[in-house]
């Protein structure tokens, strides 16, 4: 179903990259050692979209400018796509991570007891990540 409506909104290319996106090992561009040596962003790896689709809920809002109407996908805790939907949005992505550590109840209980610490934190180690981008606009939105 998800791939006949997309052959009317985006390319097939666009449809497998976000059909892979949060699978483990499917969009690793380090084929060899020596590729180490090119990479030029800190961009988001399938490594830890997977990891975040396994510790929560995780949904991706993307628009490109060839399209006319962003797409929202739900992933599982596996990162394999479960719903989509046809949404309005400007060009960019949003990854949207809801219920962080739920499927771990003890975590999920002593994350939320001290989340204005782990919150601190977390904007500690993005700020630290992001001084050496300077692509992008990045919005961090904590929401209890």
């Amino acid at each position: 179903m998800w791939k006949e409506a997309c052959a009317m909104t985006c390319s097939e290319n666009i449809y497998v990259g976000l059909q892979g996106l949060t699978l483990k090992y499917h969009t690793s561009k380090i084929s060899e050692f020596s590729d180490l040596q090119s990479l030029s962003s800190f961009g988001f790896r399938g490594e830890a979209l997977s990891s975040l689709c396994a510790l929560s809920n995780v949904s991706v809002t993307t628009r490109t400018k060839e399209e006319a109407i962003g797409t929202r996908l739900d992933y599982d805790h596996s990162g394999a796509i479960t719903s989509q939907q046809s949404v309005a949005r400007a060009v960019g992505t949003t990854v949207a991570v809801a219920k962080l550590f739920a499927p771990l109840p003890v975590r999920y209980k002593e994350f939320t007891r001290n989340i204005r610490r782990e919150y601190g934190r977390l904007l500690s180690i993005l700020q630290v990540l992001l001084s050496f981008s300077s692509k992008g606009i990045w919005s961090l939105i904590c929401k209890s």
